[in-house]
């Protein structure tokens, strides 16, 4: 746990102001105000689901339909990135692009 007012180095911008500095600073697109709030919104709703799925990972829980389909949408946007998965014999892990028989990858 971080003292209070610290965030761990993978927390990601927390307000508009900070993801705009954070994009600009990586060579970025500078978003019109507006569009940094739809952003934002989109990146604390996918942290939280990313969030359930790891606690459920973690638990040896089944992962959480809801946060495995909120991930895997979020990834089908870069087509080149496995989907994840999540069976009893398996635990969570990364399917193939293409869905193909008793190939597995561990997250």
């Amino acid at each position: 746990m971080l003292p209070p007012g610290r965030r761990g180095a993978g927390a990601l911008p927390g307000t508009p102001l900070e993801a705009r500095r954070w994009r600009a600073g990586r060579g970025g697109a500078v978003l019109q105000p507006g569009l940094q709030e739809m952003c934002a919104a989109q990146r604390r709703a996918l942290r939280e689901q990313v969030r359930a799925l790891l606690a459920s990972h973690v638990d040896g829980r089944p992962a959480p339909t809801s946060a495995l389909q909120a991930v895997n949408d979020a990834m089908t946007r870069v087509p080149t990135i496995p989907l994840l998965r999540w069976d009893q014999a398996h635990g969570l892990h990364r399917g193939d692009l293409w869905p193909s028989p008793g190939r597995h990858h561990r997250v």
